[in-house]
């Protein structure tokens, strides 16, 4: 299995347990508001039309705490590094639209090509790997 969407995966769930609340207008807060049980006073916005109960809040951030730290620890480790290459060149818009842009693979993991340049020795190899284990497969000549 692929380590890094393990972790994306484990993420994900403890984020479901939350119970974050989404919205687009008022009228659709107010009606997730109701199911949920709370008012709309006990509600932060924290972006893109979602909300968390304010009683959840400091879960939220103890959560996206843990998740940084573990970011940076994990993404120095090779092995997890390549599977995150992997797992966003085949689940982005470089294989899904073929722009074969590999700025817009890496978005999600906070990187660019500029930034792989110059990190880690590790991180670089991972990417290299990737990259050529992705065209190997897809026998694909790709820059």
């Amino acid at each position: 299995m692929n380590k890094y969407a393990d972790w994306k995966k484990k993420n994900s769930e403890e984020f479901n347990k939350l119970n974050l609340i989404y919205a687009m207008n008022k009228e659709e807060l107010q009606k997730e508001a109701i199911k949920n049980n709370c008012n709309i006073e006990d509600l932060y916005h924290i972006g893109f039309g979602t909300y968390v109960n304010a009683k959840d809040f400091g879960k939220f951030v103890n959560m996206n705490i843990k998740i940084k730290h573990e970011k940076q620890k994990l993404f120095s480790n090779y092995d997890f590094m390549y599977d995150a290459f992997i797992y966003q060149l085949y689940n982005h818009e470089y294989c899904i639209t073929y722009n074969y842009d590999y700025d817009t693979a890496i978005d999600d993991l906070d990187l660019t090509i500029e930034k792989i340049n110059i990190s880690e020795i590790e991180v670089k190899k991972a990417f290299e790997q990737a990259k050529k284990d992705y065209q190997e497969k897809h026998n694909m000549y790709l820059k």
